[in-house]
């Protein structure tokens, strides 16, 4: 029998759909942010990402937001946030 971890759910929720503001991760949970009763919550965009058709996209003040877009923006947070120069690895995103 194998011994395999269970997948650790990625969430990420769009505070400002115009300017790409978010929230990651547990931060999500901690500020209860998962309870709230909005569109802002990507739960499962790894998923959405690789599957077809995608997921119908949402809009959040006034711009459309899909799962690759959650996905990417999900990467390029996490990428600004190492104390590397990141810009190389952002464009290649």
């Amino acid at each position: 029998m194998a011994n395999t971890q269970p997948g650790r759910a990625l969430l990420i929720y769009i505070r400002d759909g115009q300017t790409g503001a978010v929230t990651l991760g547990q931060e999500v949970r901690y500020q209860k942010l998962d309870l709230q009763k909005d569109n802002r919550l990507f739960r499962n965009f790894k998923r959405g990402i690789v599957t077809s058709p995608a997921p119908e996209p949402r809009t959040i003040d006034d711009k459309v937001w899909g799962d690759n877009d959650a996905g990417k923006t999900f990467v390029h947070t996490l990428l600004s946030a190492l104390p590397i120069d990141s810009t190389s690895w952002i464009s290649w995103c």
